[in-house]
Order: C-alpha cells, then sequence, then structure tokens
C-alpha cells in the first residue's frame, strides 16, 4: 500500500485521538479490534457518534461474530457519510474479511475530518438508528477525474500502438536489408550477364558477311562456325559462373544457419545466467529476510522481556505504595481509638463529678431539714 495514505490517516485522525497508536503495521492492514478501539476513543475523546453503540457494544469481547462485526461498522460508515453529505464506498465486509486497506484508510481520514469539524451528531445518530442510509452525490471533482484516468489511459494506448509500429518497421527494415543484400547481388550479376550479351551482339554484327554477295559463302560457313564454337564457350562460361553463384548462395546460408545457432545457443546461455542469477539474488534475499526476522524476532523478546521486568516492577512499587499506605492508615485508626478512649474517660468523670455533687447537694439538704427539726 502507498505511504501517502497511511501519512495522511496520520495527519487526520492522529490530530484528533491519541489512542490507540497510528502504526504503519496496523494501518496497512488494520484488523476489527483496531477499529473498534478507535471508534470507542473517538466516542469517548470528542463526543462524536455518542449513543450510536450500546453499553455491550462498546467492549469488544461482545463483538465477536461476523454479522455483529459488519453492523459495528456499518453505522460509523453511515454517520460518517451523512456529516460528509456523502456514501462512502466503503464495504464492511471487506473490512474484517481484510480486503481493502486502502478503503479503510479512506473511512479513518473521513473520521478524523469529522472529529476535527467537531460536528453534533445527536440527529444524525437518530438517522442512522432508524435505518436511514445516505444518498450518492456525484461531485464534479470525480467527473474530472474519471476524464483524466480516460485520457490518460489513451494517451497510454495511443503510445503502446505507436512502440508496436515502430518494432514492426524496424524489424521490416531488418528483413529488407538481408533480403535486399542478395537482391542485390543476383541484379549485379544480370546487369553483367545483359553488358556480355550486348558485346557479342554487337561482335557477330561486325563480323557478319553481306549474304547478298554469293562469292563470300566460304567465309560465312566458316563464321558461323567460330559463332558456334563461340557460343558453346559463353553457354559454358555461364553454367560456371551459376555454379559458382549457387555455391556461394550455399555458403551463405551455411554460415548464416551457423551464426543463427551461435546466436541462439549465446541466448540460451544468457538465459540461463540470467535464471541463475535471478535465483542467487531471490536466495539472498530470502536469507537477508530470514535474518532481519530472526533479528526482529530477538529483539520481540527482548522487548517483552523487558516490559515484564518494568511491570514487575511498578507492580513491586504499587505493593510498597499499598503497604504504606495500610500502615498509615492503621497508625491513624490507633491514634483516633485512644483519642476516643481519652474523650470517653473525660467523659465518665465529668459524669461522676456531677453525680457527685448531685449527691453532696442532697445531702446537705437532709442537714439541714434535720437542724430545723431539731430545733423545733
Amino acid at each position: 500500500m502507498d505511504g501517502k495514505v497511511i501519512k495522511k490517516t496520520q495527519e487526520t485522525l492522529g490530530k484528533a485521538i491519541k489512542k490507540p497508536p497510528m502504526t504503519e503495521k496496523l494501518l496497512n492492514k488494520p484488523p476489527f479490534r483496531f477499529l473498534h478501539d478507535v471508534i470507542t476513543e473517538v466516542i469517548k475523546h470528542t463526543g462524536i457518534l455518542k449513543g450510536l453503540y450500546t453499553d455491550a457494544e462498546m467492549s469488544s469481547s461482545n463483538v465477536t461474530e461476523k454479522e455483529e462485526k459488519m453492523t459495528f461498522l456499518q453505522k460509523a460508515i453511515d454517520c460518517v457519510g451523512f456529516v460528509l453529505g456523502d456514501q462512502l464506498g466503503v464495504r464492511p465486509s471487506k473490512i474484517v474479511a481484510g480486503h481493502e486497506p486502502e478503503k479503510t484508510n479512506e473511512f479513518l481520514q473521513a473520521l478524523g475530518k469529522v472529529c476535527l469539524k467537531k460536528v453534533d451528531t445527536a440527529e444524525i445518530v437518530k438517522k442512522v438508528l432508524a435505518g436511514k442510509k445516505p444518498s450518492k452525490k456525484s461531485s464534479s471533482k470525480e467527473k474530472e477525474s474519471s476524464k483524466e484516468k480516460e485520457s490518460s489511459k489513451e494517451k497510454e494506448s495511443s503510445k503502446e500502438k505507436e512502440s508496436s509500429k515502430e518494432k514492426e518497421s524496424k524489424e521490416r527494415s531488418k528483413e529488407k536489408d538481408k533480403d535486399g543484400g542478395k537482391s542485390d547481388r543476383s541484379k549485379e550479376k544480370d546487369k553483367e550477364k545483359s553488358r556480355e550479351k550486348e558485346k557479342d551482339r554487337s561482335r557477330d554484327q561486325s563480323k557478319e558477311p553481306d549474304h547478298h554477295d554469293e562469292k563470300k559463302t566460304s567465309t560465312s560457313k566458316d563464321d558461323k562456325h567460330k559463332k558456334e564454337e563461340k557460343e558453346k564457350e559463353r553457354s559454358s562460361r555461364k553454367h560456371k559462373e551459376g555454379e559458382e553463384d549457387k555455391q556461394r548462395d550455399r555458403k551463405q546460408q551455411r554460415d548464416s544457419s551457423r551464426s543463427k545457432e551461435e546466436k541462439s545457443k549465446e541466448d540460451r546461455k544468457d538465459r540461463e545466467k540470467r535464471k541463475s542469477s535471478s535465483v542467487l539474488k531471490n536466495l539472498s534475499k530470502k536469507k537477508m529476510t530470514l535474518q532481519k526476522n530472526d533479528k526482529e524476532a530477538q529483539k520481540n523478546v527482548v522487548r517483552k522481556k523487558d516490559r515484564v521486568v518494568q511491570r514487575i516492577a511498578l507492580l513491586k512499587k504499587k505493593k510498597r505504595v499499598v503497604r504504606r499506605r495500610n500502615l498509615k492508615l492503621l497508625k491513624i485508626k490507633k491514634k483516633r481509638r485512644k483519642e476516643d478512649l481519652l474523650i470517653n474517660i473525660q467523659k465518665k468523670r465529668k459524669k461522676n463529678l456531677k453525680e457527685k455533687k448531685v449527691k453532696n447537694r442532697k445531702k446537705s439538704k437532709k442537714q439541714k431539714e434535720m437542724k430545723a427539726i431539731q430545733k423545733y
């Protein structure tokens, strides 16, 4: 997947929420648990899509079946589509199956835009829960993009046609050059033969006697014999020349066939070398990947160990803090108990003093009464 799409999602949705982290590994093929955490964090942090899901749906442990996951995602997609005023091209079935990560990233980008706009989604949530869905709008930008794509496809097809025509013309020119060498040789030979024939005719015309003269009959017979001998010599020469030409053509054909065989052998060798080099490259790549995976696995093991150690240390710290708190609480309770005891003792003393005072008053009254009685 293209890295620009991942950066865009990190810039848009990463500004709205901080958890879960928008890593490249998660955004390359976003799982359902990650998407569930993103949507719930958006609801908690921003208040958007509030009331869309029940308390059971807000916990990922309750959303385990495929249909439940699809309905969960469909609600969020419809809400985002209502806010943006257009139906999104994301399918929840593909998201749950792990396909079309680019479209899932587009959905996350749209959700980030909605978070940054800070739109009130209470009415939209009611519409979605009522079963309504956003309508599609074919925007001018989409039309322009489709036109641009069509024009680019036409340009590419025209370029491919031109390149194929150029290749065909080059191949034809090469074939013509090969055939042209042979045809030029045959034409030169025909021209030479025609020249020789014309020369022989001119010689014959110059040496032919006048048939009107009856006196030169004997000389004409001798000339005829000479002509016949010359014609025989010429025919034998032509025959030899034709055989020589045929032998030359055969040699050329043999040489061309040998050169073709040698070229084919060289091509085979080159192909074998390329295959072997490609195999070696693939093996080296596999080794490198295995080494990287081993290193990453070792790093992961070390990280896990460090995390375990950190967790143990945190637990120990927490236990210490809890112990200190418990000790403090015990001390405070003891102090309070002592204070309560002292207060109770003081209260009892006060009561006793009051009772004594009352008794003393009663005694003094009785004594006074007795004294009065004794006087009388």
